[in-house]
């Protein structure tokens, strides 16, 4: 993936959240195991990434070496 785009004006309603769970899902199902995204190194939103569970391997890449963290850690946010 190279990178997930949600306008600022609708940010922090979950959109973004969604769509990662809509990538996460499929590739899941297929049998794909990780995920990879890459981004600016300035972009201050790649700690969105990082706060679902990506793990940064350089200024430009995050890596989920398990994709299905992102489902998991959706449904403990939606618990909470």
């Amino acid at each position: 993936m190279q990178s997930l785009y949600v306008l600022k004006e609708v940010q922090g309603q979950g959109i973004g959240t969604e769509l990662l769970r809509r990538i996460a899902l499929p590739l899941i199902e297929e049998g794909s195991q990780t995920l990879c995204v890459g981004y600016d190194p300035l972009n201050p939103y790649k700690r969105f990434y990082l706060k679902h569970g990506a793990h940064e391997i350089n200024p430009h890449w995050a890596f989920w070496p398990d994709v299905s963290v992102i489902i998991q850690m959706q449904q403990r946010m939606d618990v909470s």
